[in-house]
C-alpha cells in the first residue's frame, strides 16, 4: 500500500497440497508501517485431523513467506508566481497548492510559502512546512514547484523641476536652490540638490545636480523608479538703469571760466563701490558753448555690460558782454607858440 502511518499487517494464507479431509492452523505474522518491505512470516502450521494435531506425520511442509511493502507517498506543492510594480509594500503569496497523495493527517503543518519582496528584483517563494514528531521524509517524496515573486520599477514619471529667479545686476551672485516635484507616491518625499549662480546681466541654467527619492522611513528608494525627469530652471540677472545729468548754465563773458560740475544720478544708480568721482567737466571762459561733459571713474568691479547708462550732458555758454564801453580821447590846449 501507500504510506498512510498506520501498520501494514497481512494475516491471510494459501495452502496446497493437503489431503481431503485434513485442516491447518496457520499463524502469519508481519508488519510495516514506515516506507519499506518486511517479511510477512509464517510463524507456525499445524495440520488437524479433525480435532488432532497430526502435524508430525507430514515429513514435507515447505513454509514460502510472503512480503509486506509500503511505497511512498507522493506529494506535489506549487507555489504561487506573482508580479507588480514597486509600491513600497512587500509582494507575498503564501498559499501552497498540494497535490498528489498529500501529506498524512497531523505529520506536517504550517505549510506555506515565504517569499517576500518589496523592491525591484525578483525571489524565489519558497515553500516551508514544520514537521511533526512522526514526520519521516522517507515515507514521502515531495516534489516543490516554487513560483517566482518578481517587483519591477515603478513607471509613474517622477518630474523635477528647479525654479526660475530673476533681479537686476547688484554685483552679487544670484542663486535659487528650490525645485518643484510631481509625481510622487503619497508619503514619500524627494531630496533635491539644485546648483547655478550668475553675478553678471545675462542668463545661466539653474541646473537639477541629484535627486533623492525616500520612502516614509526615509530610505533611499531612487532605484525603485523608472523615470525621473530633471528640468532645469533659468537664474536671469537683467541690466541696471543709470541715468547721469548734468547742467545747462550760461552767463556773459567776464573773464573767468563757466562749470558746472555737480551730476544728478537717478534710476537705478550704480553699485556701491563700481564707480567713483562722477562729475561734469565742461568749462569755457570766452564767449561760446561747450557740451558739460559727464564723467566718472570705473572700479575693479566694473562691467559696462551690467548698465543701461544715459547721459543727458547739459551746454555751458559764454555770451558777449553787452555792457555799454565809451572811449573818449582827452582834449589838450595850449597857445601858439
Amino acid at each position: 500500500k501507500i504510506y498512510d502511518g498506520k501498520a501494514l499487517t497481512k494475516n491471510t494464507y494459501t495452502i496446497t497440497g493437503l489431503p481431503e479431509g485434513f485442516s491447518s492452523v496457520v499463524t502469519v505474522s508481519g508488519s510495516i508501517t514506515n516506507a519499506g518491505t518486511a517479511t510477512n512470516e509464517i510463524t507456525s502450521v499445524v495440520i488437524k485431523s479433525g480435532e488432532d494435531d497430526v502435524t508430525d506425520q507430514f515429513s514435507n511442509i515447505e513454509k514460502a513467506n510472503g512480503t509486506l511493502t509500503v511505497s511512498p507517498r507522493t506529494v506535489n506543492l506549487k507555489s504561487d508566481t506573482a508580479s507588480k510594480t514597486y509600491d513600497g509594500t512587500p509582494l507575498t503569496a503564501p498559499k501552497v497548492t498540494v497535490t498528489g497523495n498529500e501529506f498524512v493527517d497531523g505529520e506536517v503543518n504550517d505549510l506555506k510559502a515565504t517569499g517576500t519582496i518589496t523592491n525591484a528584483g525578483s525571489v524565489t517563494n519558497t515553500i516551508t512546512y514544520t514537521q511533526s514528531n512522526g514526520f519521516k521524509a522517507e515515507n514521502y517524496t515531495i516534489t516543490k514547484d516554487e513560483g517566482t515573486l518578481t517587483i519591477t520599477q515603478n513607471e509613474n514619471e517622477i518630474v523635477v523641476t528647479a525654479k526660475n529667479a530673476e533681479k537686476k545686476y547688484d554685483g552679487k551672485a544670484l542663486t535659487e536652490g528650490g525645485s518643484e516635484v510631481s509625481g510622487l507616491p503619497e508619503g514619500y518625499t524627494a531630496d533635491v540638490t539644485v546648483k547655478g549662480s550668475i553675478t553678471d546681466v545675462g542668463t545661466a541654467d539653474n541646473v537639477v545636480e541629484s535627486v533623492v527619492v525616500r520612502d516614509a522611513s526615509g530610505n533611499d528608494v531612487t532605484d525603485q523608479f523608472k523615470t525621473i525627469t530633471k528640468n532645469n530652471g533659468t537664474l536671469t540677472v537683467t541690466k541696471r538703469s543709470v541715468t547721469l545729468t548734468s547742467g545747462t548754465h550760461s552767463k556773459a563773458y567776464d573773464g573767468t571760466a563757466l562749470t558746472a560740475p555737480a551730476v544728478i544720478e537717478t534710476g537705478d544708480g550704480f553699485v556701491t563701490g563700481e564707480v567713483s568721482n562722477i562729475k561734469a567737466t565742461g568749462s569755457i571762459t570766452k564767449a561760446g558753448s561747450v557740451t558739460n561733459a559727464i564723467t566718472y571713474t570705473e572700479g575693479t568691479g566694473f562691467n559696462a555690460d551690467n548698465y543701461d547708462i544715459t547721459k543727458n550732458e547739459g551746454t555751458l555758454t559764454i555770451t558777449a558782454n553787452t555792457a555799454a564801453i565809451k572811449v573818449t580821447a582827452d582834449s589838450e590846449t595850449r597857445t601858439y607858440d
